[in-house]
């Protein structure tokens, strides 16, 4: 019948009033309904006989506001008494569980870094969620195949890697820039007006010893590599590279 009309059972069942069901039915459902009185509201105050009903915020609980704009004050919360009797045992800090993760992901990178042999593989898949500043240039130096993954040449290439880099230095930027071919002049040019306006918010960037390591980087990372040679943008990307390497030898991961 209430589906014919288009109605639905909760509709229905909201309709019924107290008079038309036993109030004997009404106190086994609802033990605080009393067919006699409206459903008490907590924190409200009772109606005497032949009163009036107070106003809906102080039966809500709430003071009538003394101007416009005031606003209400609401009914006291029992939740301010939780903390002592309540048996509740104290919520755990998520900085614990963050930190305890932290831990657990440096030990994960130290423990691939330290093998004899690094599984490249291993070192990847784990480098997705980031890698540890503590643990950032070896990974990279592996990644990057700049150091090779077995730990009994490292120190060999490692030695070996520098002393080309210190030998090409007198050899192509410390020389007289009449010394220097047409081409070579035209890179040396455009790098020594990029510098400075790499990262020129920053004091460390701005530093005249850090400009110079710079230019000699992609000075002589342009001359050995003539294919691609020096273009405007490349200064930008050795800064991470400088910054990761630089705070890795100086043992610095703020």
């Amino acid at each position: 019948r209430t589906q014919q009309k288009g109605g639905s059972l909760g509709t229905a069942l909201m309709r019924l009033t107290a008079s038309k069901l036993p109030g004997q039915i009404i106190k086994q459902l609802l033990p605080a309904y009393s067919p006699a009185e409206p459903p008490a509201v907590p924190g409200s105050q009772p109606v005497a006989a032949g009163g009036s009903p107070p106003a809906a915020d102080e039966r809500l609980g709430m003071r009538p506001q003394a101007a416009r704009g005031a606003q209400p004050a609401l009914a006291k919360s029992s939740s301010s008494g939780e903390g002592a009797g309540s048996g509740r045992a104290p919520q755990a800090s998520p900085y614990g569980s963050l930190i305890n993760k932290e831990a657990q992901r440096l030990a994960k990178f130290e423990r691939i870094l330290s093998a004899p042999i690094v599984d490249i593989a291993a070192l990847r898949d784990a480098s997705w969620s980031g890698i540890p500043p503590q643990c950032r240039m070896t990974a990279w130096q592996q990644l990057l195949g700049y150091l090779p993954v077995n730990r009994e040449w490292r120190a060999a290439t490692l030695q070996r890697k520098r002393r080309e880099y210190s030998e090409a230095v007198p050899a192509f930027f410390d020389v007289d820039d009449s010394e220097r071919s047409e081409y070579q002049r035209a890179i040396f040019h455009q790098i020594l007006i990029d510098v400075p306006r790499t990262c020129s918010s920053s004091a460390l960037f701005q530093h005249k010893t850090v400009q110079r390591s710079l230019e000699r980087i992609l000075y002589i990372w342009a001359l050995r590599h003539p294919a691609s040679g020096y273009v405007q943008g490349i200064n930008d990307l050795v800064l991470p590279f400088f910054l990761v390497f630089l705070t890795g030898a100086l043992g610095t991961h703020a």
